[in-house]
């Protein structure tokens, strides 16, 4: 659902209007610190690409990006890995600290009684291993076909919904398969696949609740079934059972994006929780049309509205966005390039211009997926990571490379 909230929102642009742009936040961002190099042969869409990072509870840091092509293909391929002891400043690349067969763990959290918890992306499956139901409705992004379904009419066997879970105290991993109440669930096929439904983020609120933010079709709600929208679903029981608690529907604005009535809709979610008590939101909506907006909404009541979704910046993809303890919130974003913005604002109505970590290529090549990740390393510095397709090594070769960045934060 999505409610307005006129009334505070009229109230935050007339103060913002009111109040005389003071001190900005300012930012120490490192030189960057390569995490893993290609080989110089490997210039393939999707390899060295989408990085993840996570902080253990004994202070190691864990990136994990993709080394195979972009699509279903992918899910559940084993990605490769690196870890760092020293905060990011150096790393050891090539190591096997997961090894999976036909799943990954994609990036997990500590709960508050102890277990580790990780979102298990499992490998699609054959479209020809199952009978397939009759589609309701059929989506073209990026020209690829894809047929979309009533999840209720497919087998137990394919639910999904798998997660990992360390117990506290345990050397021994338990695979689970989570009891989710979705009404809506759609499932879809791509390229003769069917991809097992997985949670796209995962993230821990400050009262221990688990939030997964989720994109995909749905069936009802706010906007027809071929748009994505972003999904919130959320659990009380430390990953156990999880209840559909609201979405926010594809909304397009014509007078920021032309090509609003031909997007796919709203895609890659990302949730942060304010020092004000709200939910802030981002959200893509770059396709296959072009460089899109990214928009911003937040929920004021713990996730059960959301206000109008609103314009964030011209572009921005997979963005991340953490709210560090000393109340600075950092988003980062882009495509084309990499942009860092931050705010000190408690509701996240005003923000900061944006800081480039990497600028577009100035002969128009595509150097960068653009996709980032962040994750705290204490109260005043985080860590990003993201990818760069022409980084040179020791001999000056450009490779794509994943690369890290240290971001401590003056108020």
């Amino acid at each position: 659902m999505i409610k307005r909230q006129e009334k505070e929102y009229m109230q935050k642009l007339q103060e913002r209007k009111d109040r005389l742009m003071g001190n900005k936040i300012k930012l120490e961002i490192s030189e960057p610190i390569v995490i893993s190099q290609a080989k110089e042969d490997i210039k393939t869409w999707g390899c060295w690409q989408f990085p993840l990072i996570e902080r253990f509870p004994d202070g190691m840091l864990y990136v994990s990006f993709q080394v195979v092509v972009d699509s279903a293909v992918a899910y559940g391929k084993q990605r490769e890995q690196a870890i760092s002891y020293d905060n990011g400043d150096t790393w050891e690349d090539g190591v096997v600290f997961r090894k999976y067969d036909d799943f990954i763990g994609l990036f997990g959290a500590t709960l508050n009684n102890g277990d580790r918890f990780e979102v298990v992306q499992k490998n699609a499956i054959p479209a020809e291993s199952i009978k397939l139901p009759s589609p309701i409705d059929e989506a073209k992004p990026y020209g690829t076909r894809i047929t979309i379904y009533d999840a209720k009419d497919f087998p137990e066997e394919t639910k999904g919904w798998y997660f990992l879970r360390l117990p506290k105290g345990s050397d021994k991993w338990e695979m689970e398969q989570a009891v989710v109440d979705f009404p809506g669930e759609a499932r879809y096929s791509c390229d003769g696949l069917i991809p097992i439904p997985f949670l796209w983020r995962m993230r821990k609120a400050p009262d221990g609740k688990l939030w997964g933010v989720h994109y995909d079709f749905m069936i009802g709600g706010g906007c027809p079934a071929y748009l994505m929208r972003a999904i919130f679903l959320v659990s009380e029981d430390n990953g156990r059972t999880w209840k559909y608690r609201s979405e926010i529907p594809y909304i397009g604005n014509k007078e920021i994006d032309p090509h609003s009535d031909k997007r796919d809709g709203f895609t890659e979610p990302n949730i942060t929780f304010m020092p004000d008590g709200s939910i802030y939101c981002l959200l893509r909506t770059s396709d296959g049309n072009g460089k899109g907006p990214m928009y911003w909404s937040r929920s004021t009541d713990d996730g059960y509205t959301w206000s109008k979704p609103e314009y964030f910046d011209d572009r921005g993809v997979w963005p991340s966005i953490i709210t560090l303890n000393n109340g600075v919130t950092l988003a980062s974003y882009g495509r084309p390039g990499v942009y860092l913005r931050a705010t000190g604002d408690p509701s996240g109505f005003e923000w900061d211009d944006r800081y480039e970590i990497l600028a577009p290529d100035s002969s128009g090549k595509v150097n960068t997926c653009s996709y980032t990740e962040m994750v705290e390393i204490d109260d005043n510095t985080a860590y990003l990571v993201y990818s760069d397709f022409f980084y040179p090594d020791g001999e000056g070769n450009r490779r794509k490379t994943i690369l890290g960045r240290k971001i401590v934060v003056h108020k």
